[in-house]
């Protein structure tokens, strides 16, 4: 038997040789044991955005050579990348760890690197609509993350889990413009009615827009939006940004054309990774919370704008069109996705008159002249007009040059005016009558639309065009005229009666001059 003595001195050397042990394999089997245990996870985008159906890849672009411990790794180009940091020999992992921009710069000629060469993923995974997606079991390293629709694009550096979230989905815009009337109302809606001369009002809300964190990934993002007006509608040259009610500093606007305008607004909404510098705090919180970005801008309907025909409701208007083109790949700013188009509508009014010969109604009459007024107000001048060949006239704007204040019939006895509006009555007003003819006992012809907005590619659900009260087929009426008493159109059964009067009072006044002639000789 051992001394009591002895064993216990070999059982402390053993102890202090297991504890020695025991404390030099400690880092690194702690190493070990985390070695392969990180993760790289994609949520869920949020917004209008899932990751349904999308495609997310990784590659390995840096590995770790030494194991002795995290605190101090030595990284060596993945085999497969060994070329590409041959033809980028600044995008070390010292100088990668100073920089967030030198970071999206590599990761975006990664990825062009990685195309030109089909260079296969180490694991690619297909999102659903309600899980993130997860890679994990990885070793430290660098990684090129990216979806295969360019939604993210970044290189993530482990020993960390990593948890990225794709930028919100696509924005979304709505276009309005500003109705005063139309179906009993002031509001912004799909469609407005509106006289030649007058200003519209349109707004452009965008939403869904980006926040600043999946932002970062693409350096700089932009939105552009492009406001598109037909040839009926003059741009003012007024388009503002507002930002939450706030004025937006940084917005560019250009333009091209008056009539028919294009307009592009440049909205910056990260600069370098951060917002622009001129920004103030609560435009921040405005981003932060998603509230709308706003475009507002106004036209004026011109004398070249459609009027509305209820046959053709498609194309008979005139439109203000937007669409908003955004980044949409970190790795390529000239890469951009499109939103869907969305457009509103102005609609304007024509209506047509004959002057007609009350007792026969085929009966046309030339060279009656109107006026169309406001008001009956001897305060309120005929509406200015433009003649725009035969028997047309449209409404003047404040361009135009050549006007006129009277509307005259030609042998037709049609005459037809574009540009009216349904939210007042117009008073059509006879100035001089036809020769031969008589001016209405009632001069003044009471014309008013009464229209119902519509939706979507049917601009109004109706339009009815009332005359004096009195509805009317085919937006035209009848105005009438009588012969004169006095003065009978020629070839008229009147001109007969008064030939014949006059020759009996001729012959009258002959035959009692001839009497009294003989008198006077008797007398003498």
């Amino acid at each position: 038997m051992y001394p009591a003595k002895r064993i216990h001195r070999t059982l402390t050397l053993l102890a202090a040789a297991l504890l020695l042990a025991l404390t030099l394999m400690a880092p690194a089997q702690a190493w070990f044991y985390s070695y392969d245990a990180f993760s790289i996870t994609v949520n869920q985008p949020g917004g209008n955005a899932t990751l349904d159906g999308k495609v997310y890849s990784i590659w390995k672009i840096f590995d770790i050579t030494d194991l002795t411990g995290p605190a101090a790794p030595v990284y060596a180009p993945d085999p497969d990348f060994e070329a590409f940091f041959t033809s980028y020999p600044a995008y070390t992992p010292a100088a990668l760890s100073q920089s967030q921009t030198l970071l999206r710069e590599m990761a975006a000629d990664l990825k062009t690197w990685i195309t030109a060469n089909s260079a296969a993923a180490d694991e690619s995974k297909t999102g659903n609509a309600v899980d993130p997606i997860v890679f994990d079991g990885l070793p430290p390293g660098y990684y090129l993350v990216s979806g295969a629709n360019g939604e993210v694009v970044t290189v993530v550096h482990l020993p960390d889990n990593v948890v990225i979230t794709p930028k919100g989905g696509i924005p979304t815009l709505d276009m309005q413009v500003y109705e005063t009337y139309l179906n009993s109302g002031n509001y912004y809606g799909e469609i407005a009615d509106a006289q030649i001369g007058n200003g519209v009002s349109f707004k452009v809300t965008i939403e869904n827009y980006p926040t600043l964190e999946q932002m970062q990934d693409f350096g700089n993002y932009y939105m552009t939006s492009y406001i598109t007006l037909s040839t009926g509608l003059t741009y003012q040259e007024n388009a503002h940004v507002t930002l939450g009610g706030e004025a937006f500093p940084d917005a560019t606007i250009s333009t091209s054309n008056t009539n028919g305008a294009t307009v592009k607004v440049t909205i910056p909404l990260c600069l370098d990774g951060q917002y622009p510098t001129t920004w103030h705090e609560n435009l921040k919180n405005c981003v932060s919370s998603q509230y709308p970005i706003e475009i507002h801008y106004s036209a004026r309907l011109n004398p070249d704008a459609v009027f509305y025909d209820i046959a053709n409701p498609e194309t008979s208007v005139n439109t203000s069109t937007a669409v908003v083109a955004y980044n949409n790949d970190p790795a390529d700013s000239s890469s951009l996705g499109q939103t869907v188009a969305k457009t509103a509508k102005v609609v304007t009014y024509a209506f047509g008159a004959t002057k007609a010969d009350s007792a026969n109604h085929s009966t046309t009459l030339a060279g009656a002249v109107f006026e169309l007024r406001l008001s009956l107000s001897s305060s309120y001048t005929a509406l200015r007009l433009i003649h725009k060949g035969g028997n047309i006239y449209a409404l003047a704007d404040s361009a135009s040059s050549a006007t006129v204040s009277s509307i005259v019939t030609d042998e037709s006895g049609k005459f037809y005016i574009q540009g009216l509006d349904s939210d007042w009555p117009y008073y059509l007003v006879e100035t001089q009558a036809p020769a031969g003819y008589d001016l209405p006992e009632n001069p003044v012809t009471e014309v008013k639309f009464n229209a119902t907005a519509g939706s979507g590619n049917i601009a109004l659900e109706s339009l009815v065009l009332n005359v004096n009260g009195v509805p009317v087929n085919n937006y035209s009426f009848l105005i009438e005229n009588s012969t004169s008493a006095l003065l009978p159109g020629t070839g008229g059964i009147g001109t007969m009666l008064f030939t014949v009067g006059g020759a009996a009072l001729v012959a009258t006044a002959a035959v009692l001059f001839a009497v009294m002639r003989k008198r006077r000789k008797t007398n003498a």
